[in-house]
């Protein structure tokens, strides 16, 4: 019972067997606890890290390959790497190093400042954002305004200490392991196979790393680069886990922020089970807009049989579970039909290739799915991973506390199953009510979910997608109301909008971002 009530201040503090008689003297006032270190610049064993001087050089050393190096040798970019301490607990300890990729204004006499940009995931690295964002030029006023900085999110890509839970061929491995049943043996074997996966990641990555990956941490980082690049103020273009990241800087730092674009909302609030059901609603409408778009083809997959498009899904997967197909060296699996799917349907440019990845499946030739789940998977040409999903299971792992009812879970998979239905993407089996890896996660919580409450921040722009198959609209409502955020919704089937060549949306982001002139309330795009 003490257990159970221990949130509610259970101590343990029974009356004594025996009642004193006598007078108690007068008892020494407790001493006080002493007060929490203050928080970002303000506290003095931080200064060192607030304080630093970036040294920019060549981005040569961030390549995985001789490709990569020769792309990032160009002019346009460098590179510098910002030290922070592991644990904000103790500044002293070990020191992380987050890698930066700058991308200086084209007009450095019109320069506004720097342009912080993260992309997501988590584990999504900021520095290939920040490069890519090179595409823009000439398209987006931003290339020529601000230095644009991406950085590598602890963990991931150049920075170090790196989160890696899996080798290369541990993750191929896993992709071909068979899907889980109902079958009661094959919950448990899934949950023991979690359970491996979560120690095996404290293991490798260390857990005193585990234990300061959190948005929390992250979102700390942020402030001491904003810092060392020398801005009083932080401007910010957060996409997808990216609002989340956001909203937790500007909850703990309203008075540095200059502006924010949040772009494909994260509702914090909504837990893993609850989120899966958004999701697979907002994938089956991303789904459906998909097969109309492909009727109207002269090539679509799905006049190659009367049956229905999600029938003709199953149809391959099934066949693909219980043989995977050859590609070269390879195998494709159904889990990999599955997820070549899904990537496809992020954004209505990947339509075409995912209506020719399928045309092809069917006809025996896997190369375009096994490309499309590669790159759902972060799988380079080479045959290695990128830390993407080993850093994501190590944030959301530390981010919330996890789901550990094993009933409580069956009850609302079950529900969700015969609310939603799975069958676009599966064989229309109720979903298995096996706890994931956050479960055993070795590392504590260190966040606790909710909507970000903030007083005497400046009003930021939120852009929501309607048809967003990912992060549904109402999360972009809901943080843009938490707030009081300026809404911009785009009626578009994409996971997120923002610089994605619709002029109504660029426009009013760019205008915000360097004049800071919001769109008025309600502003739609179409």
């Amino acid at each position: 019972m003490c257990v159970l009530l221990a949130a509610a201040g259970c101590t343990g503090d029974a009356p004594a067997s025996q009642p004193s008689t006598s007078t108690p003297s007068s008892p020494a006032a407790p001493a006080a606890p002493p007060p929490p270190p203050p928080v970002g610049e303000a506290n003095p064993a931080l200064t060192p890290f607030y304080r630093q001087a970036l040294v920019w050089g060549p981005c040569t050393s961030y390549g995985h390959d001789k490709a990569e190096r020769d792309t990032l040798s160009k002019p346009d970019v460098d590179c510098a790497k910002l030290r922070v301490p592991l644990d904000y607990a103790k500044p002293e300890g070990r020191v992380a190093e987050i890698a930066l990729l700058r991308r200086k204004a084209t007009e450095p006499a019109r320069r506004v400042g720097a342009l912080v940009v993260n992309p997501g995931g988590p584990g999504s690295a900021g520095t290939s954002m920040a490069y890519g964002m090179g595409g823009l030029a000439g398209k987006s006023p931003l290339i020529a305004r601000f230095d644009v900085v991406g950085f590598d999110p602890r963990g991931v890509g150049a920075s170090t200490p790196a989160v890696k839970c899996a080798t290369d061929v541990e993750r191929d491995a896993d992709r071909l392991l068979p899907a889980p049943t109902l079958a009661q043996e094959d919950v448990e074997r899934y949950e023991r196979r979690n359970a491996e996966l979560a120690a095996r990641c404290g293991e490798r990555a260390g857990m005193d790393v585990l234990a300061n990956v959190g948005t929390r941490d992250v979102a700390r980082d942020l402030d001491v680069l904003r810092a060392a690049l020398g801005e009083p103020k932080l401007t910010f273009l957060g996409t997808s886990y990216g609002t989340h990241l956001g909203s937790v800087y500007a909850e703990a730092y309203p008075d540095k922020v200059r502006a924010m674009v949040l772009d494909g909302a994260v509702d914090p609030t909504t837990d893993p089970v609850d989120r899966l059901g958004l999701q697979l609603v907002g994938f089956r409408k991303a789904f459906d807009a998909f097969t109309q778009w492909c009727a109207a083809q002269r090539a679509c997959v799905f006049k190659r049989s009367k049956a229905a498009p999600t029938d003709q899904i199953q149809e391959l997967v099934n066949k693909l579970r219980a043989k995977p197909m050859t590609v070269g060296k390879r195998k494709l699996s159904g889990t990999d039909v599955t997820l070549a799917v899904i990537k496809g349907l992020y954004a209505k440019s990947r339509w075409e290739d995912l209506n020719a990845g399928l045309l092809r499946g069917f006809a025996g030739n896997g190369e375009i799915l096994l490309w499309l789940t590669d790159q759902y998977q972060a799988r380079r040409e080479d045959g290695s991973y990128a830390s993407l999903f080993d850093v994501y299971h190590a944030v959301r792992c530390v981010d919330r506390p996890a789901i550990k009812d094993k009933a409580d879970l069956a009850r609302r998979y079950a529900e969700i199953s015969r609310q939603v239905g799975v069958d676009f993407l599966d064989d229309d089996e109720p979903l298995v009510p096996a706890l994931d890896r956050c479960a055993f996660w070795p590392a504590p919580p260190t966040g606790t979910p909710h909507l970000p409450k903030v007083a005497g921040l400046p009003q930021v722009l939120v852009i929501s997608s309607t048809g967003d198959p990912a992060t549904p609209h109402e999360n972009g409502v809901k943080l843009a109301g938490a707030l009081n955020a300026v809404l911009l919704t785009v009626e578009s089937p994409d996971h997120g909008s923002f610089l994605d060549g619709n002029p109504c949306v660029d426009d009013a982001g760019a205008a915000y971002l360097i004049d800071l002139r919001l769109p008025p309330p309600n502003t739609r795009c179409r």
